[in-house]
């Protein structure tokens, strides 16, 4: 894990969110105001806002606190948390 909290420190940096992928996805995941969506390994939570904006609530994953701290620094819109995917803090 050490190595993403190393990746973390510049990742805004130089990746950014392709319009173009995030609005693909909002449209195959055909999000709903009214439902809830997780974006397991988030990173710094690029293409979670950007598919934030579409509606829904928004929850994002990653194991690296390094990572989870900057998408907090971006916005308290979704609800960030620390965690391996193979420990989701979840009922699902």
């Amino acid at each position: 894990m050490a190595i993403y909290e190393q990746i973390g420190k510049g990742y805004d940096l130089t990746c950014r969110p392709d319009p173009d992928i995030a609005g693909r996805l909002a449209v195959y995941l055909q999000i709903q105001s009214d439902s809830s969506y997780l974006d397991v390994a988030c990173g710094t939570g690029n293409y979670t806002l950007a598919l934030a904006k579409h509606g829904g609530v928004w929850h994002g994953v990653d194991q690296s606190k390094q990572m989870i701290d900057a998408a907090t620094n971006k916005s308290n819109a979704v609800a960030w948390q620390v965690a391996e995917a193979e420990k989701l803090p979840y009922c699902l």
